[in-house]
């Protein structure tokens, strides 16, 4: 045997190797970000009035669906929609949903997220973490069937920045 042709046939093998290896490296280095990918054509909101369509509770994920809120003062858009203030507006809004559609967010640690709040505080909310919405979510989601629930958020980069109960009356 000619260690020499050994020889290069050890490094041949060797840089095959190291060449598979360096790809698969690379192959794998795009797949770290799954989770971004579900949120991250998710358009950026400041103080937009959405539905809360579903929440997951385990992986921190929000859909949202953007509606229109409209009060007795809308009265050019009200005449345009062709919306009965007597009938349709007995509370004095009126939520618009032209068209159907979620879009998925991500909730953190950083998100404000604030409830109505029932006890007379001057704010009339109260800060809670995602554990507490989680709770609070499923509690009226079990207590009221085909409630929306309605809250005034804004989002940046896919992620829930701050959202605010809306008050239904």
């Amino acid at each position: 045997i000619n260690i020499t042709q050994t020889g290069g046939f050890l490094f041949m093998n060797f840089k095959k190797v190291l060449f598979l290896f360096c790809i698969s490296i690379i192959g794998l280095s795009g797949c770290n970000n799954t989770e971004k990918a579900t949120v991250s054509n998710a358009p950026d909101m400041e103080h937009t009035i959405c539905y809360i369509t579903d929440f997951n509770a385990t992986d921190g994920t929000i859909d949202l669906d953007s509606v229109e809120w409209l009060t007795l003062a809308d009265t050019d858009r009200i005449k345009e929609l062709k919306i009965d203030m007597d009938n349709d507006m007995p509370s004095g809004f009126y939520i618009y949903n032209e068209v159907e559609k979620s879009d998925t967010y991500k909730l953190s640690d950083t998100t404000t997220i604030n409830l109505m709040s029932l006890d007379n505080s001057l704010t009339g909310y109260k800060a809670v973490d995602i554990s507490d919405f989680a709770e609070y979510y499923d509690e009226i989601m079990a207590s009221f069937e085909d409630y929306r629930m309605v809250f005034e958020v804004t989002a940046k980069d896919g992620a829930i920045t701050e959202m605010s109960e809306m008050l239904l009356p």
